[in-house]
């Protein structure tokens, strides 16, 4: 059995809500796949086949390369506004590191190579190398999205909900969409004023992508039945992700080395 569904789990970008989700669905059959290297990407290749995922049906993962085109599975993600991401992000870090002082301008520094952060994520790679980073370049122009590939927003979480839970009905797979009462993006945010502007190169990509993820999700609301009921149908149903948060937890994680 190959692996049905591969979850690009965005940083800062309700990741671990949608992730959380898919192992309400998937069970045993989920898994969360990283890189052993930190911000390593992890190639598509040496994820498919590899043996601890026989019978793995679902995986989720910041680091997974997308898969090529043709190869069966079902890509999803989220993608955040660009500014308001990289802002939760910074804030995200000021928690983790237990320095809550430290400076938006400091931040922008450190994630000088990664701008446009989102793009990079959801883009193929061709290359191994690019700009320094392997595995993350940035290649707008040739994501194929669409009924194989598809990226939401995290402000129209429950329509891109509906749109997964379609795509997956056309796969033969029953899945049970539900709000959750925690946005897991935006849950470490703290009322922190930058103390600089973001420069537009860190954005501009980004931009492009957001605007290109709302313009995907209008064209669905279009072509999928009944999606108004659907999404009313959504709405109404309760949260019950607390049992299943902890197969996104730590001991739920396949670590695969990377040679990079």
């Amino acid at each position: 059995m190959s692996i049905e569904v591969v979850h690009l789990h965005g940083f800062k970008c309700a990741g671990t809500t949608l992730a959380t989700l898919l192992a309400h669905n998937f069970g045993t059959t989920f898994r969360c796949v990283e890189s052993t290297k930190r911000a390593g990407r992890l190639p598509w290749s040496q994820v498919v086949g590899h043996p601890d995922l026989v019978g793995i049906r679902a995986v989720s993962s910041h680091t997974i390369t997308p898969p090529p085109q043709g190869t069966g599975s079902l890509v999803i993600g989220l993608v955040r506004s660009p500014a308001e991401r990289l802002i939760s992000a910074w804030r995200f870090f000021q928690q983790q590191s237990k320095q809550p002082d430290f400076p938006f301008s400091g931040y922008l520094k450190r994630q000088s190579k990664l701008k446009n952060y989102q793009s990079r994520l959801y883009s193929p790679q061709f290359a191994v190398v690019h700009d320094g980073l392997p595995l993350w370049g940035q290649h707008f122009n040739h994501m194929q999205l669409g009924h194989n590939y598809f990226l939401g927003t995290v402000d129209r979480y429950a329509e891109s909900l509906v749109i997964i839970q379609y795509l997956l009905s056309l796969r033969g797979i029953n899945f049970r969409a539900f709000i959750s009462t925690e946005n897991a993006a935006s849950s470490s945010d703290n009322k922190t004023a930058p103390d600089a502007p973001i420069p537009e190169a860190y954005l501009n990509v980004d931009k492009l992508l957001y605007r290109r993820c709302n313009e995907l999700i209008n064209a669905f609301r279009e072509v999928i039945p009944d999606f108004e009921p659907r999404l009313k149908a959504l709405e109404q149903r309760g949260p019950e992700e607390s049992q299943f948060r902890q197969l996104v937890d730590s001991e739920n994680f396949l670590q695969i080395p990377v040679p990079l």
